[in-house]
């Protein structure tokens, strides 16, 4: 039986760990071997409960500092095939312990554990000794900034731990670990649902998700039928091992050990999900720190398990090529039409975008936010069990061919939307003549310069001609007037590589049509 001590440290991120992790043992995946994150991400700190978004480009965890009790939450982004430096995230973060991050698919909402001033607290003990638990706060992303951390709103908090928190994909179902201040072998998995706002309807999970051991951290599958936790059950190969639950509606029933490539005779916790791919914090041998964040392919088994969804082909109906578009894609649970998710997904150079349905849905609404293309919201229902390949014909909105009038150009500065001062004048002057000549229309096309990756650079630009047309739609034109373009790094018209050339790369041009 472990020692409890032991347990209130690890997860306490205490300095001094009791327990020795083995090397890795002998992989049983034979597609992959694990993967350290690195010294990036890694450090001779603890790293834990890495959270990552469904389009796999942020990353958040908690670091707790050598020699410190309390942790903090980090943030860290994906680009050009490499985690940036994690950056603490200072609006989240408090004085006290902040851990056990989780972040929604689309990034917006933040949920975590801390022991910050106003959570609640157990009774002064006898010998007049204050112990401090963890309650539960979510932040939420406004235009690009968190907003200061609230308690959840409901019962959920009590003068226990309510830690390693997670939601369901619809956001209406909270997860998380509940125990009392120092039994940790007494962990359980609690869920509760969104009613009117505020989460009640708190309950324990029923075996076999918690079972007479320490049950702990208990995560959605975004792409498969079931949910990952952390176990010391018997049967497991080390002190905490991670398992698949798998599901059938609303029954469990296989619950998995992810096996001897993941699970050690250490300790492995904390799982995140992105495809195939699984990120998880292990204090295994050959870490940097204590505990580091690692990855690996998911066993075969799991990988197996039946998935539904769609492959989606954007193409151009005027000519079959292919678009590269960004999607909104609704989803869509027949049995309670209320339960509905949306996300702002992207298709690849190739004009393609795989989905997988999160379990309980079986339809999906797509419509293109690409103003070059008429927007139809398409409907289109799944088949369970299989990937269902749909082609998108994308009719053109078309512009006469020859313009009447051109403008000089205005240009950005590197990665940014915003319109530079500078260029204002210009635009009024567009201004004046689009009100003038009210039958015209405008055509908005951006580009960007050689940096970036061809997906990032055609996003970017079309942010850039969108952000013009705002502006000009806040002086009063009409929007079926303007078009806009994302050219991303084409046709560039300067040379040789540099600065200089780069700068009028990033370049506006406006072409006017009657």
């Amino acid at each position: 039986m472990i020692n409890i001590k032991t347990l209130i440290f690890i997860l306490n991120f205490i300095a001094i760990i009791f327990i020795t992790s083995t090397s890795f043992p002998q992989q049983d995946l034979d597609r992959a071997t694990i993967k350290n994150l690195g010294n990036v991400i890694n450090t001779e700190n603890d790293e834990f409960f890495p959270s990552i978004t469904a389009d796999g480009l942020t990353m958040v965890f908690n670091r707790r500092a050598k020699g410190e009790t309390n942790s903090d939450i980090y943030i860290s982004y994906y680009k050009d095939g490499t985690w940036s430096q994690p950056e603490p995230i200072n609006e989240v973060n408090s004085p006290d312990n902040d851990e056990t991050p989780f972040i929604s698919s689309d990034g917006k909402t933040l949920v975590f554990a801390s022991n910050r001033k106003g959570s609640l607290l157990p009774p002064v003990s006898f010998n007049n000794f204050q112990f401090y638990t963890e309650d539960l706060y979510v932040s939420y992303l406004v235009n690009g900034k968190w907003q200061t951390p609230l308690p959840i709103k409901g019962k959920v908090n009590t003068i226990e731990n309510e830690r390693a928190p997670s939601f369901s994909e619809d956001g209406k179902t909270l997860y998380f670990s509940r125990w009392p201040f120092d039994s940790i072998e007494e962990s359980r998995i609690m869920m509760a649902t969104l009613v009117d706002g505020e989460y009640t309807n708190i309950s324990e999970m029923p075996y076999p998700i918690n079972s007479s051991y320490s049950d702990y951290g208990f995560m959605p599958s975004r792409t498969r039928p079931g949910f990952y936790f952390s176990s010391n059950r018997r049967g497991g190969y080390g002190l905490w091992d991670i398992y698949f639950a798998h599901s059938e509606g609303d029954k469990i029933v296989e619950v998995i050990n992810l096996g001897t490539a993941i699970n050690t005779a250490g300790n492995e916790l904390s799982l995140t999900e992105l495809g195939d791919k699984i990120l998880f914090c292990s204090n295994r041998d050959g870490g940097f720190g204590n505990f580091d964040i690692y990855e690996i392919f998911l066993p075969q088994k799991i990988v197996d398990l039946a998935k539904t969804g769609f492959l989606i082909h954007t193409i151009s109906k005027k000519n079959g090529e292919v678009v590269i578009t960004p999607l909104t894609i609704q989803f869509i649970n027949p049995d309670k039409p209320d339960d509905k998710v949306e996300q702002k997904l992207h298709t690849d150079e190739k004009g393609e975008l795989s989905i997988i349905l999160p379990p309980g849905f079986s339809w999906i609404i797509v419509k293109t936010e690409n103003p070059l293309y008429q927007n139809f919201p398409l409907e289109f229902k799944s088949v369970s069990g299989k990937i269902t390949p749909v082609t998108i014909e994308l009719n053109p909105i078309v512009i006469q061919a020859q313009p009447v009038q051109q403008f000089p150009n205005i240009y950005f500065d590197t990665n940014s939307t915003e319109i530079k001062m500078q260029y204002i004048p210009v635009l009024h002057d567009i201004i004046a003549v689009l009100r003038k000549k009210g039958n015209s229309r405008l055509l908005v096309t951006c580009y960007a310069d050689r940096r970036g990756e061809h997906y990032h650079n055609i996003e970017l630009s079309l942010r850039r001609s969108i952000s013009v047309r705002d502006y000009l739609l806040s002086m009063g034109i009409e929007q079926n007037r303007i078009e806009v373009k994302g050219n991303g790094y084409r046709f560039p018209m300067f040379t040789p590589y540099g600065d200089e050339s780069d700068q009028l790369c990033r370049r506006v041009e406006f072409k006017l049509f009657e």
